[in-house]
């Protein structure tokens, strides 16, 4: 369960002032204490995945090619690990060669003559972002990224642990980094080659692009339009609601009598 904090956005449009209201997770209570959530990487002492997220609802580990391995029910036995990107020049799929990572705080960043590579973990969320560069783009439009699973189970684009919904894919899209209203879907879908699994993306056209930035998010539940919870309501000691199914968002002050 994660405790959030909300955060308002007003913007103004045509002399009429627009309030979005963001939520963002604070805490996490696991093993029947409290944490706060700190989404920085840092050094996890294994040599295969040396950047490491520990204490945020989502851990994640990340290797120095880009590969990633997300526990969501934080248990590291229990991962779905998705590798670093694979393109096809010629007749066969290769593996994109990333270089050496920066990072700085919960972000990672790798720098390549074609394009730029980012990670940014939000504490329930690990956002992929690829910045094309020089009008460079995949062969074919296409790129792909092995997935394993291990102790969870899939359906669809839903990761489930035990059979209850834990991580979501996110539909991917582009999007012009200088035009930001300019965002177009993604075609995507997990394809099988021998053993391994891949989710391969299918990029549409970039015309009118010039800074196209492809961006697939993993998101730990709750997640529309699956979340697991709205709201829990706790109106005696004994008895707690949960209101997961509810679409309503309130503000401000209540009291009431049961």
């Amino acid at each position: 369960m994660a405790f959030l904090s909300p955060c308002v956005e007003q913007t103004e449009e045509g002399g009429r002032f627009h309030p979005t209201f963001h939520l963002r997770p604070i805490a996490y209570r696991q093993g029947g204490s409290l944490y706060r959530n700190v989404p920085d990487f840092v050094d996890s002492g294994d040599g295969n995945f040396p950047h490491l997220v520990s204490r945020a609802p989502l851990m994640v580990y990340t290797a120095a090619n880009g590969d990633r391995r997300l526990c969501p029910t934080r248990d590291p036995a229990r991962y779905l690990e998705i590798g670093a990107p694979y393109i096809k020049p010629a007749a066969s799929w290769t593996r994109v060669s990333l270089g050496t990572a920066t990072r700085s705080g919960n972000r990672l960043v790798w720098m390549t003559a074609n394009a730029n590579l980012y990670i940014v973990h939000g504490g329930h969320f690990v956002k992929l972002s690829i910045l094309l560069k020089n009008g460079w783009q995949p062969p074919n439009g296409q790129f792909a990224f092995p997935a394993d699973l291990v102790g969870l189970t899939r359906s669809g684009g839903t990761i489930l642990a035990d059979g209850v919904p834990v991580m979501t894919v996110r539909a991917p899209h582009v999007e012009d980094l200088d035009n930001p209203l300019d965002i177009r879907p993604i075609a995507y879908d997990f394809v099988k080659v021998g053993t391994q699994w891949y989710v391969l993306f299918t990029l549409p056209s970039l015309a009118g692009m010039s800074r196209p930035l492809i961006d697939p998010t993993i998101n730990l539940q709750p997640d529309a339009p699956a979340g697991l919870d709205a709201y829990i309501y706790g109106w005696t000691a004994t008895h707690d609601t949960n209101y997961g199914t509810s679409n309503v968002v309130g503000s401000g002050e209540h009291s009431s009598t049961p």
